[in-house]
């Protein structure tokens, strides 16, 4: 049924019960986590959890008379897939936007899942830069962990599960995207979705458990949370993009400049001028952009993703390469731009 229609009749997708689905056909791993989430976080007192598995449902308003509603079933049950199809999380390692060198696919309870997606892409995806603090060896990441963790909670908990698509996370060597199913609220812009915000939950059931559970608050902090993350980390603003079916985060890697002395120009700053000595004009501001969201980028797809003639493409950055703000580097095929701060 339309979303819209649901709200209307003061319900939601998540709320909606199923029909033949019991509580005894879950495991009591997902139940066994909420549980001991709950109790860390302090939402939830030992005595209020030590009640039945399905006393908890109740409680968390996840059944209808004697049916589960979809929220339970997403949040619980080890196979949600089999009543909500593309409930799960794909991640791929892409050694350029064509080539899929690699991925995984979790599956399960969507509780438990931002833990198990987590895990995957620190242990298995990520490459830690090795620093030293002393003795002490620090790894750093190229997305600060508090942030992607925060980004992956967002869209596990603000999905639309009603369009059979799963969350895609796509990883490179200097980036990753998270790409997420339902767009914003039909009156919220990109605008407003990056100012300060009330929470506006997609699915109030599932927000619900995730904050009870300790891993969300309820106040629509979650993308400044993810951007405070990146500027206490020294990394770029993640960039953002939406539209009517979906969101997106980008993250992208500094660590290839640091290694000449060189940084990335955080996309705030490209709107305003660097140490106060060039303007950049609307053109250059855009293809600035395009080039943090991906070095690697050709100039026919400069022209594609900002709309401007490729021959002024080429103009406008012969432009930024003889102020030295950009620089080619490497081989012509397989190079990449960098941007340098003066």
């Amino acid at each position: 049924m339309d979303e819209f229609l649901l709200r209307k009749q003061g319900k939601t997708w998540d709320g909606v019960p199923v029909p033949f689905v019991r509580e005894g056909e879950f495991e009591r791993d997902s139940f066994h986590y909420f549980r001991r989430k709950a109790v860390e976080s302090t939402r939830l007192s030992p005595d209020d959890l030590n009640i039945s598995d399905e006393a908890l449902l109740k409680n968390l308003m996840l059944t209808d008379g004697d049916y589960l509603k979809r929220s339970a079933i997403l949040l619980f049950h080890h196979n949600p897939e089999k009543w909500i199809p593309g409930a799960y999380v794909k991640i791929g390692y892409f050694e350029s936007e064509a080539e899929l060198s690699y991925q995984d696919e979790i599956h399960g309870a969507i509780l438990t899942m931002p833990d198990k997606v987590l895990e995957t892409l620190y242990l298995k995806y990520f490459k830690g830069l090795i620093s030293y603090e002393g003795i002490q060896r620090i790894e750093t990441y190229h997305v600060p962990q508090a942030s992607l963790r925060e980004a992956v909670l967002n869209s596990i908990t603000h999905k639309d599960y009603s369009t059979g698509v799963p969350i895609q996370i796509r990883v490179y060597k200097d980036r990753v995207s998270i790409y997420n199913p339902g767009g914003l609220p039909a009156d919220w812009t990109l605008e407003k979705l990056l100012s300060s915000h009330g929470s506006y939950p997609r699915n109030p059931l599932i927000a619900g458990a995730f904050y009870r559970c300790g891993l969300i608050e309820t106040w629509g902090r979650g993308i400044q949370k993810i951007i405070t993350a990146c500027h206490e980390a020294g990394r770029p603003d993640p960039l953002f993009e939406v539209s009517k079916s979906d969101v997106s985060v980008l993250f992208t890697d500094n660590r290839q400049f640091r290694d000449t002395g060189q940084d990335i120009i955080p996309v705030d700053t490209i709107s305003g001028t660097i140490n106060g000595t060039i303007n950049f004009n609307d053109m250059q501001k855009a293809l600035m952009c395009a080039l943090v969201e991906n070095p690697k980028i050709t100039f026919t797809e400069l022209s594609s993703k900002t709309s401007i003639p490729r021959r002024t493409v080429s103009r406008e950055m012969k432009k930024l390469r003889d102020i030295g703000i950009i620089e080619r580097m490497g081989a012509k095929k397989n190079g990449y731009w960098s941007i340098k701060v003066r």
